[in-house]
């Protein structure tokens, strides 16, 4: 595979991830806004190319370092290598009040209490429910508390039970 000459080779938690980062004009519905950044990886070394590369709230991260309020990450899973028509996406920030299209949908971030350094540049989501085809997963009101994590928030939650 060849890489762009603007690939931008970035660290992430426990592994090297490779990646291209653009700017673009992104339009929707009545609105355009310009250099709009989009980054994509391509590569991951000791782990799967599944995380958000540069994507923390730590200062070294891509929208902190752009002065960013936005920031739109394409995902693939790696089921769907071969298959250039399936695809998933994560479009994070905004509050879907009135300048923004009510078509998109945006998920609300919370930042980790922790007094951890580590901890500190991880984002997070505040989940209420789990569904599964459409089925609620039944689970105890404490499943969804947020408690402080040990090391990074892929180590395991620790059971209280």
């Amino acid at each position: 595979m060849e890489l762009a000459a603007d690939a931008i080779g970035v660290v992430y938690s426990s592994g090297s991830t490779t990646r291209l980062l653009i700017s673009d004009t992104l339009r929707t519905p009545g609105r355009t806004i310009r250099n709009f950044v989009v980054g994509c990886s391509l590569m991951s070394v000791y782990q799967q190319s599944s995380g958000l590369t540069g994507f923390s709230c730590g200062v070294p991260s891509v929208p902190s370092q752009l002065g960013l309020t936005k920031f739109f990450y394409f995902l693939l899973a790696r089921r769907f290598d071969d298959n250039a028509t399936a695809s998933d996406e994560l479009i994070l920030g905004g509050a879907g009040g009135k300048d923004d299209d009510v078509r998109m949908q945006y998920i609300p971030l919370a930042r980790s209490a922790s007094t951890r350094p580590l901890c500190s540049v991880y984002y997070y989501l505040a989940l209420i429910a789990i569904t599964v085809r459409r089925k609620s997963v039944q689970l105890p009101k404490r499943a969804f508390v947020a408690e402080e994590l040990e090391e990074a928030p892929l180590s395991r939650r620790r059971d209280s039970a």
